[in-house]
Parts: structure tokens; sequence; C-alpha cells
């Protein structure tokens, strides 16, 4: 199989400036700005400064201590057990994963490095990397052998963001539903057409902490998507894969306390009823299809030692169209890989027109 051209397209972050480039044109990796510094002009303002300071501190003591906690685990283990795992010949592996922000998972390269080479994926989707074009050169370098599309925020610096690395150089690449402007400034969507599937990664948008954009989500966003997948499917005349974090905890079973969560994000009735829509449509969830009374979840907030005890939510998704099913082999959640806040969930389906002559896993990086 011939090795296919190294793609990587950028979005600015300064709106409406789209470019397409390969990788030997792109532009070399620029220092972080200086970080802003705090202004005090009255005694009104250092004291609320000061009151956010204490705020920020409790909150880091808390996020450290998680992150102490992902340390302690053993990952070597995880990796032997991943590693251990039978896998079909000609198979085709899938991981989706909300990374939470890939600059501070790069802090720890060697837990994703080896996390990626001992999973071994064909095709690897991260939500959430927050970042811009002046960070992507370095985490290009960390994966090599995979082709890359990137698809990051214009609107925000930091914020929202999508990347597809794959080994399998797909028909084509879009980034957009192009149903409404709003839609595509937020880097949320890459879809990747196939011999025999159209692969669409999202990042669904967050209703809010207080729901400020649940209005939004469930009467523009919702909708749009869900026509945006019938296109696929009628318009290529392949079924559809659909993966990442959906926002959504579908069902009770999905979330650890379901009754006083009613009115939170992720959890409201318009939100669950709109997921409902997209399955009606003929969209599976595999995990559900599998495991249809097994509580198991994708995300754990990081306060209050959520992960440790187990309170969390399943957010994160493979669904397929039905015709589609058959060839699903397995879906897991690696519950037990560090280093976000969710974790990656991996779908294995045997499709021998995609997965031909996949290189072999490469040595893992020492530590």
């Amino acid at each position: 199989m011939e090795a296919p051209e190294k793609v990587i397209r950028v979005k600015r972050t300064t709106k409406s400036l789209k470019r397409t480039m390969t990788a030997p044109a792109m532009l070399s990796s620029t220092e972080a700005s200086p970080a802003k510094k705090l202004r005090r002009t009255t005694t009104s303002v250092e004291s609320k400064t000061e009151a956010k300071l204490v705020k920020t501190v409790s909150r880091a003591d808390s996020v450290a201590s998680d992150c102490e906690d992902d340390q302690a685990v053993d990952v070597s283990t995880i990796f032997s057990q991943i590693a251990s795992e039978e896998r079909p010949e000609n198979s085709l592996k899938i991981v989706s994963w909300n990374v939470n922000g890939l600059r501070a998972l790069l802090k720890r390269k060697d837990l994703l490095v080896n996390y990626i080479r001992t999973e071994n994926p064909d095709i690897l989707c991260l939500s959430e990397t927050k970042l811009d074009e002046s960070v992507i050169q370095s985490v290009s370098s960390l994966l090599p052998g995979y082709i890359e599309y990137w698809n990051c925020c214009e609107t925000k610096k930091g914020y929202s963001g999508t990347v597809l690395f794959t080994k399998l150089k797909p028909l084509s690449i879009t980034y957009t539903m192009g149903k409404h402007a709003d839609h595509d400034y937020e880097g949320r969507l890459i879809n990747a057409e196939y011999d025999s599937f159209s692969l669409i990664t999202v990042y669904v948008p967050n209703s809010g902490q207080k729901l400020e954009r649940l209005g939004y989500r469930t009467t523009s966003w919702e909708p749009d998507f869900r026509g945006y997948v019938k296109e696929m499917e009628t318009q290529r005349g392949k079924p559809v894969v659909v993966c990442g974090d959906l926002n959504v905890a579908h069902q009770a079973i999905d979330i650890h306390a379901p009754k006083t969560n009613e009115k939170s994000a992720g959890y409201t009735k318009e939100e669950r009823e709109q997921f409902g829509l997209l399955l009606q449509q003929g969209l599976v969830d595999t995990f559900r299809h599998f495991y249809p009374e097994k509580v198991e979840y994708t995300y754990w907030g990081y306060r209050f030692n959520a992960r440790a005890n187990n309170k969390g939510w399943r957010l994160d998704y493979f669904l397929v169209s039905n015709p589609f099913l058959s060839k699903v082999l397995s879906v897991a959640h690696r519950t037990a890989i560090p280093g976000s806040d969710h974790c990656p969930i991996v779908l294995l389906c045997s499709d021998t027109q995609v997965a031909s002559d996949q290189p072999e896993a490469p040595t893992l990086a020492s530590s």
C-alpha cells in the first residue's frame, strides 16, 4: 500500500481564515504568548482578584490531587492487558477520546504515546483538543505513521477542537455540516469517507452550567446534525459511524445520580430526547447494544474524587448505522487510562476493505 501524503488542515483562530497545507509547509511552532499580568487599580479590584485567586488555588489543589491519583495508576499493567487482547486479522480498530486539552496531556507524553502504540488503532479521534496551529507540530512528531486532519476553533483560542489521525487515507475529508455558520466555527466535526463507510467524529456543544446554550443545542445543532448524518448515508450510499463526546447521558443507567441531575447540562429531558431521535433515525448505540444492563461510565468530574468513587457519566459513544452493526466485533471503555476526565473508548470491527495492509505496532517509548 503506497504511503499517502500527510495532510493537515488548520483553522486559524482569526475568523474566516482557513488554510489547507501539507506537512512540509507547516508553520513552525511559535512561542506561547506571555501570561496576562494582573492589574490592580483600586482596592475593590484587589479584593475581587484575591478572592478569585483563593478559588483558583482551591481548584488547583483538587485537580492536583486527582493528578496524583492518576500517576499512582500502574499503567504498565493496563498496557499489558490491552496488548494481550486478541485482535482478528484484518480487523479495524477506532479509538475516540475527549482529552480535555491536549496541551496538558502532552506534559505526560509518554503516557499518550505508549497508550496509542499499545492500542494501535487504525483511526484515532481526539476531541476537545483546545489547540491552535502553534502547537500542532509538536503533536505531529509524537505519532508518526498517521495522516492528520485538524479542525481548530476559529472563535476562541484554547477552546473545543477535533483531530483525526488515520493510517488509511480517506477518500474525502470535510470539516463542516454546511447547515449554519454558527455550527462550523468551533472545530467540532471531522467527516472522513472510506471505501465502505463514513466516519464522523464530533464534539457536541455543552449546554452550559446555567443551560445558556441548551436552546441553541436542542433546536439548532441537534436537528441539523441529524439531517447531516442522514444526508451522508443517502448521498454516499454507505453506513455511518459517529463517535465522540456527545455530551449527553441517554438513560438513568448512564449517570450515577440521575434524579439530582435532571436539570444539569448533559441530562436534561430536552438533550435526552434529541439523542433518542438520533437513534430513531437508524443509528445504534453500540455499547448499549452489547451491554444492555452494564453500568459503566466514560466521564468523571475532577472534584470530590469522583473517578475513584466511580461517580460518572457515559457521555462518549460509538453510534453506527444499522447495516454496519454486523461488522462490529466489540466496544470497550478504557476506564483505567488516566490523563483526562474522559476515558478512551474503542470500537473493533471486521472490514477487510478498509483495514488492509495495516502497519505493525511500534515498540513502546521509554519512560
